[in-house]
């Protein structure tokens, strides 16, 4: 089925209303700032009137003075509650953010008068949560003794949301354009709308009108153990379309939310949800053409309420899979890719638990391996030849392997795209495995050649056994999915068995990527600013935006912990165009103009992402001057594509941003890349700027970079300096402009404006 041309309509429509959003609350800011700023403390008849939050609380945050009759309906309390206890207005803060906001309040300066936006979340009085931006100023009325923090805050949630559904809808559509398989796509999908919008499990039912009754085609779930069983339940379930909860929806043809599904036992069966311990339903119709052909359900073990705008995007969902189901329609087809791989013809996902839970009921005694497989390199050889290639390379496989394994190996399916498992039933020992796994690679060591193309393949194994590693199906193809992970991570045909410290470190980075996905719909990013100083006068003339999470169980998280996760996923795609909406946002609220890095990574880079035309419509939509942004690009990402990078950077250059090679000297350096690509500045990476200057092969190494990039008419950036002794030798060796915790670490907006105001200046030694 073909979305692509909705695509840029879709993404489009998006930037747009972030656009509007974003200049409306910049005009409503801006307005409250003047008036802050010129009268704070007589603004009382107008600030009645308005629908924002005003407030003037005592510097030591123990009593409020004043609030407005918007902050009244924003508390859901009379402001004499307020101002008998301060503390209220806190608890309306949210956990997660009511430290940060005392310590925000507690360090207002009385010489910084502008007001600088910070973000948190509040709790509204009807439990629902609201993302605001606090914009105040520390008063110095009566003499200037006694200090009082007079402040608005401005409800940012549509802008959150906005930017939270571009999230949402550009995750599927990228897999609605790149996913080959109807199974994945649909995955993707109810995975997405689970993660994002936190629920339990997902299910994709379709209703069989002739037999009134439904079966599931599609789950996704979180792997708690009553979640699991009700998982391994669904897959083989056919329900009843007069008694079940999925009929109920189809009846009522509207989002059906049940809050207590206890409750509902008189209007349909929630036996089987009851047992598992379900407490909430959400049902979502599937229509194609007006009408019904199934049912988008989701489930929690805790009550979930659910926004309007939440339905709304999981309407859309529910109408991409209509049609996705009505190009497939035939119910004979659409039982078949329950249980089977519609491109290799193979058992698929739900087939394989289906044929493993049969395999174990029967034979409990007995051991059984477990292989996934992996083709390395996969998605390379669908951009360098086509899809279509890439489709029949898979159906070979596919035959390669039946041809060759079905004497030993009693289950063979395809996961989806390049992902194959293997189940080898009744095994004396573990031992027995290994010629097995020798066979399947064997049947990947000679070439493939499809329509005169020669293509060579290498594959990664994760195994793991029945019963060591786990006595039931979710288990066992989870260890296995983590042992395969470790095994593509070491690159070439690596095999790797299941271990309990590697289900360990591979579970931390599951957490860590699910925990990221929430992170972007939820706003839990934060960009910190870090000055680059002129080595010859001192100032300021440059900032890097650094991304942070803040994580709600472990608190702030520097980009080490997490980045290297995003990065084997679509993830950091989505976290890259987060920091520069982020930044697109923070530009009018910084009063001044000075280039601000940001850091790009090698998938923005690729053909299929079209960074240049997402840049260029930023730009254009959100007003940002092309003088004042920078791109920040390593020289091993140049190097994974260089003739693609060059491509990308030089049309960036054409819009007049500014391209940086950083990390440099850590990996490809060449004076012939430098000459090719032209950058506009080198950033010297921080490995050679530690030891400065007493390590004399650094000194020698720092010393002939400087001077190349001089040659050649660029700009040099040293990372990481932190001694007095550091940036003395950068300065004695012409470097133009250094950053680090020496000058300065990276500042939170309102920081960052209080640096401006004082001048933007640092101190150089002498």
């Amino acid at each position: 089925m073909e979305y692509s041309r909705d695509v840029a309509k879709v993404l489009t429509k998006q930037i747009d209303e972030l656009s509007m959003e974003r200049n409306r609350l910049i005009e409503n800011i801006a307005e409250f700032r003047n008036i802050l700023h010129g009268h704070p403390c007589a603004f009382l008849d107008y600030v009645e009137k308005v629908d924002n939050p005003f407030y003037e609380i005592s510097a030591d945050l123990t009593k409020i003075i004043y609030v407005n009759a918007a902050t009244e309906k924003m508390f859901g309390m009379t402001r004499d509650a307020l101002y008998e206890d301060a503390n209220k207005w806190f608890n309306a803060v949210h956990p997660d953010d009511r430290g940060r906001v005392k310590e925000y309040l507690s360090n207002l300066d009385i010489k910084n008068k502008a007001a600088t936006g910070f973000e948190y979340k509040m709790i509204k009085s009807d439990g629902s949560i609201v993302y605001v931006q606090d914009f105040a100023v520390l008063s110095n009325e009566n003499d200037g003794e006694q200090h009082s923090i007079v402040g608005f805050v401005v409800d940012i949630t549509k802008h959150v949301k906005i930017q939270k559904n571009k999230f949402v809808y550009e995750q599927i559509i990228n897999a609605i354009r790149f996913t080959r398989s109807i199974e994945q796509t649909m995955d993707v999908i109810i995975k997405t709308a689970c993660i994002s919008m936190a629920w339990d499990e997902a299910e994709i039912w379709v209703y069989d009108s002739q037999a009134t009754s439904f079966y599931c085609i599609s789950v996704y779930h979180k792997l708690t153990e009553e979640i699991a069983e009700y998982y391994q339940m669904a897959t083989s379930l056919i329900i009843d379309a007069d008694t079940d909860f999925q009929g109920y929806v189809i009846r009522n043809n509207k989002p059906t939310l049940i809050l207590d599904l206890a409750r509902q036992n008189e209007v349909f069966n929630t036996s089987i949800a009851r047992r598992h311990k379900i407490s909430t339903a959400l049902g979502i119709p599937i229509i194609c053409h007006e009408k019904p052909i199934g049912v988008l359900t989701f489930y929690n073990q805790n009550q979930k309420n659910c926004e309007q705008s939440e339905i709304d995007t999981l309407e859309w969902m529910a109408g991409i899979l209509g049609g996705i189901i009505q190009h497939n329609l035939s119910n004979q087809k659409l039982q078949y890719i329950t249980s089977h791989n519609d491109l290799t013809g193979l058992l698929n996902r739900n087939g394989l638990e289906v044929s493993l839970n049969t395999l174990i009921t029967q034979n409990e005694s007995d051991m059984h391996g477990i292989i996934m497989l992996d083709i390395s390199r996969f998605k390379l050889i669908n951009e360098t030849y086509n899809f279509e290639i890439g489709d029949i390379l898979l159906r070979q496989i596919a035959l390669k392997f039946q041809e060759t394994l079905n004497d030993t190996t009693r289950i063979i399916a395809n996961l989806g795209g390049d992902i194959f498992a293997f189940v080898v039933p009744k095994l004396k020992t573990s031992e027995a495995l290994k010629p097995i796994i020798d066979k399947i690679l064997v049947c990947l060591q000679r070439p493939f050649e499809i329509k005169n193309n020669l293509i060579y393949l290498q594959a990664s194994i994760g195994v793991s056994i029945y019963p060591y590693d786990g006595l039931d199906i979710m288990t066992l193809l989870k260890k296995s999915d983590i042992a395969l992970k470790h095994a593509k991570s070491r690159g070439g045909s690596s095999i790797q068995f299941s271990t309990q410290a590697l289900q360990q470190s591979v579970s931390n980075a599951l957490r860590i990527e699910n925990g990221l996905r929430r992170a972007l719909v939820d706003n839990q990013f934060r960009l910190h600013y870090q000055p680059k100083v002129d080595l010859r006068t001192g100032k300021m003339v440059g900032l890097e935006a650094l991304i942070r999470w803040n994580d709600p169980q472990n608190g702030l998280q520097y980009p080490d912990a997490f980045l290297h996760i995003a990065q084997h996923s679509d993830l950091i795609i989505y976290i890259g165009e987060w920091v520069f909406l982020r930044l697109a946002y923070h530009f009018p609220l910084m009063d001044f103009k000075i280039p601000i890095a940001i850091n790009m990574d090698a998938r923005q880079l690729k053909r299929e992402y079209d960074f240049v035309g997402f840049i260029s419509q930023l730009i254009k939509k959100m007003s940002i001057p092309t003088e004042l942004l920078e791109l920040e690009v390593t020289e091993a990402e140049i190097m994974h594509d260089a003739t693609q990078a060059a491509h990308v950077i030089q049309s960036l250059q054409k819009t007049g941003i500014s391209i940086a090679i950083d990390d440099f000297g850590s990996g490809y350096s060449s004076y012939a890349y430098l000459r090719q690509f032209k950058p506009d500045r080198i950033k010297i990476d921080k490995s050679f700027i530690d030891g400065l200057p007493f390590d004399i092969e650094n000194a020698a190494i720092v010393k002939s970079i400087i001077a190349l990039c001089h040659i050649l008419g660029m700009k040099v950036t040293a990372e990481g300096v932190e001694t007095r002794e550091q940036a003395q030798f950068l300065m004695q060796e012409g470097c133009d402009e250094a950053q680090g915790y020496y000058f300065s670490k990276p500042l939170q907006l309102y920081e960052l404006r209080a640096l401006i105001k004082s001048g933007g200046e640092f101190k150089l030694p002498e």
